[in-house]
């Protein structure tokens, strides 16, 4: 073993919101790029902040709840110079693939959707001195305006916000009334931006040019289309590599596909996709590639926004897809899907890495900070609606009632000590032992399948090994009063040595899920519950044996 490896308790990975108790890294700078392709704007946002600490870190972001209609859909992460770009995979298999690496001592990347509005960055394998940069993209819908002007609000700091309240102390959000270095540049075309309330003077901005912002204030964007142009219709780019297109509600749909086959641009082209999405000022419409020979960072960057927000609100394609497939070709960011990215084993000193949360800039949001929006004028359909939709993916909401909070479900391992209480009751009770028995059994295995290893992991492959834990229980039973008496006959002196065995398959009983929690370490939670499981039967076949033996019982 290397002198500087660093020796850490095994179960260290279980209790690391307990390590969370240092003070919060704070950014150094962050930069915000917006390109307009109105109705939508295509956001870049770009985090830096170092690991001030003298240890391996694990830093944990928790970003400002997304807007509604926001897609999130790609991350690169800058560590050392070296980029790391998260790619699509379940939500529940990228949580445990990064949760193992991080047991094994592997840099591992997640960027997930908590309460299904959320987003977490978690970058763990970070070393000393080291600066970071987290780079994410998203695409929304502009506000609409009376007339032809529009509004986009930007956040770089977090405000209170209830859903943000329900999470757990590793996830919550952190902020700090340090204020860092930002800027903001806009690209648009024939377009008009003006940055607006405190403490921007309603300063016009010039296109590509950046500009300093606070970081604690909301940003707040109008804008107006120039030369007689319209903000009802985006250009559309199909006819080029990567094209794309994008109709706002007050325009003619523009793109030829089945369900339209009165469409004024046409395409011989079989790689891209239709999604409609029905926002809060109207419905937005988006024709985009989805193919390119499999790597989704090839296609053009406006287009790859396109693209994930189509994909949201998808409707069809030029070749059979399922909205799953669509949603993953896309690399867009739900809350059933989140971004992952793991590192090679041997890549970093295998040391489980201490956590660290990043904290943003509070925001300072007074009455006057943010003016009020007129409201929309209703304007009549103009276009005809296709026939009828296939039922492909649904759009999901941003608010998921009763969705998960924390990536640490704590309502999991609420269910185990009810499930224990029930138990417990129905023994003293004397209720039907059997019936009690099983019961619990299925209950607590229900319970462990939701912590199942991954396929392909070591804790996987090694999850033979959890045959052992019914070693406990079932030699509990055999050397138990009844099963000696039907072998034997023989009950005198039995309590002399069957005693001191029961009370050793207990002991067992507990000291194995301890020892297989070593061998797996991928796997702890899967065994601790499936660990207590064997624990308690054991201990009521130990308990029923004793008292059968004792005196007078």
């Amino acid at each position: 073993m290397s002198a500087n490896t660093l020796l850490v308790d095994p179960l260290a990975a279980l209790f690391r919101p307990a390590l969370s108790g240092l003070p919060p890294l704070v950014l150094d700078d962050a930069e915000i790029e917006v390109q307009l392709c109105v109705p939508l704007a295509v956001i870049v946002a770009v985090r830096r902040f170092t690991n001030n600490s003298d240890r391996l870190i694990e830093a944990v972001l928790t970003l400002p709840p997304i807007a509604p209609d926001e897609v999130l859909y790609r991350l690169l992460v800058r560590i050392g110079g070296v980029d790391y770009q998260g790619v699509p995979q379940s939500a529940r298999r990228a949580r445990r693939e990064h949760d193992v690496a991080i047991a094994n001592g592997q840099r591992a990347i997640l960027y997930e959707l908590l309460g299904g509005r959320i987003p977490l960055v978690s970058i763990a394998g970070i070393e000393p001195a080291t600066q970071v940069e987290v780079v994410t993209w998203s695409v929304k819908p502009v506000t609409r305006l009376a007339g032809n002007t529009a509004r986009l609000d930007i956040a770089l700091g977090a405000g209170s916000d209830a859903s943000a309240a329900r999470l757990g102390h590793a996830d919550a959000i952190v902020t700090t009334a340090e204020r860092h270095a930002a800027s903001l540049r806009v690209s648009a075309e024939a377009l008009q931006v003006t940055i607006s309330g405190q403490p921007y003077p309603d300063q016009i901005l010039q296109i590509n040019e950046a500009i300093g912002v606070e970081c604690g204030t909301p940003i707040v964007l109008d804008i107006m289309a120039l030369k007689g142009r319209s903000l009802d219709r985006s250009e559309w780019q199909v006819d080029k590599s990567g094209g794309w297109e994008v109709t706002s509600e007050r325009s003619f749909e523009t793109f030829r596909h089945p369900t339209n086959p009165g469409g004024r641009i046409s395409s011989d082209r079989d790689d891209w996709i239709y999604g409609r999405v029905s926002t809060a000022t109207g419905i937005v419409k988006v024709t985009a590639p989805l193919h390119d020979d499999g790597n989704w960072w090839g296609v053009a960057p406006v287009a790859q926004g396109m693209r994930a927000f189509a994909a949201t609100g998808f409707v069809e394609a030029a070749t059979p897809q399922t909205g799953a497939d669509v949603l993953r070709a896309a690399n867009v960011l739900t809350r059933k899907t989140s971004l992952v990215f793991i590192g090679p084993e041997g890549e970093l000193p295998d040391e489980i890495p201490q956590l660290r949360k990043l904290a943003l800039a509070a925001m300072d949001v007074s009455e006057t900070s943010v003016p009020s929006l007129p409201q929309l004028e209703p304007v009549p359909e103009v276009w005809m609606e296709p026939p009828q939709e296939p039922d492909l993916p649904v759009k999901e909401s941003p608010i998921m009632p009763g969705a998960g909070a924390s990536r640490r479900d704590w309502l999991t391992w609420m269910e185990i000590p009810f499930l224990v209480a029930l138990l417990v009751t129905a023994w003293w009770l004397n209720l039907p032992v059997t019936q009690s028995l099983a019961v619990f059994a299925v209950a607590i295995l229900l319970v462990a399948m939701r912590f199942r290893p991954a396929r392909g992991t070591v804790a996987r492959r090694r999850s033979p090994l959890l045959v052992l834990l019914a070693l406990p229980p079932v030699a509990s039973f055999l050397g138990g009063p009844l099963p000696w008496q039907m072998a034997t006959g023989d009950m005198a002196r039995i309590a002399d040595w069957m005693i001191p065995f029961q009370l050793g398959m207990s002991v067992s009983a507990l000291l194995l899920p301890i020892a297989l929690v070593i061998a797996l370490p991928g796997a702890r939670h899967f065994v601790l519950v499936l660990g207590l499981l064997a624990v308690v039967l054991t201990f009521l076949l130990a308990a029923t044996s004793i008292i059968t033996l004792s005196p007078g019982a």
